[in-house]
């Protein structure tokens, strides 16, 4: 998903996670209940996807305090890991794009 975000948005992926990361879509993610669902099924429906990788699988990113307060606030409300909790962030920014999820 990240990928196509930063495809679709023309990121690096240094700005491709912290564009995800907005109130919207921590409020998107309490409010739905879905995102663990969907993160785990999305994509997955079509066997012949051709998948885009990152470059470099290891990422480092600077993310803000607020960036950074959403994440680890989602991450505690849906007791999930910080990468987990970016999974959902990744959800409904890909939903926003206007991808089934």
């Amino acid at each position: 998903m990240l990928a196509i975000v930063m495809k679709e948005e023309r990121l690096s992926v240094e700005d491709a996670i912290p564009f995800v990361l907005t109130d919207a879509h921590k409020d998107s993610v309490f409010s739905a209940g879905w995102a663990n669902f969907a993160l785990g099924l999305w994509g997955h429906d079509d066997p012949e996807r051709d998948w885009i990788m990152l470059p470099e699988p290891d990422v480092v990113v600077r993310l803000s305090e607020h960036r950074f307060s959403l994440l680890l606030k989602t991450a505690i409300h849906e007791r999930v890991s910080l990468e987990r909790a970016l999974g959902y962030f990744l959800v409904f920014t890909m939903q926003e794009l206007g991808y089934h999820v």
